[in-house]
């Protein structure tokens, strides 16, 4: 999956800045996560796709739902228009993925 991930984000540029935006800022609310990236269908019946990024984490769904919010009304929200509806950000348990996303040497400095 990890090829059609890239694949994507070679087609979306404006992503790959935006996700290494969006990582340093999960880590203020999920310190011990990792991220994974999954490419997804948009919508049932719907050829186009859009990438879904998962903080795997530990904490109890209710905690993880309320870092969540916190989140999605310190930062997320007020990048929306940047994702240009491509780019969905939730939390995910499924802490056997293979697609995680880590900051690379490309943070523009």
């Amino acid at each position: 999956m990890i090829g059609e991930v890239e694949r994507f984000l070679k087609s979306n540029e404006h992503l790959r800045d935006l996700l290494i935006e969006a990582r340093s800022v999960i880590r203020r609310f999920f310190p011990e996560s990792d991220v994974r990236l999954e490419l997804v269908q948009d919508y049932e019946g719907s050829e186009d796709k859009k990438l879904v990024a998962y903080i795997e984490t530990t904490l109890e769904p209710e905690e993880a739902i309320e870092c969540l919010r916190r989140f999605d009304d310190d930062w997320w929200l007020d990048q929306l228009a940047k994702s240009k509806g491509l780019l969905c950000i939730d939390v995910g348990y499924d802490v056997n993925a293979a697609d995680t996303y880590e900051e690379g040497g490309n943070d523009g400095a």
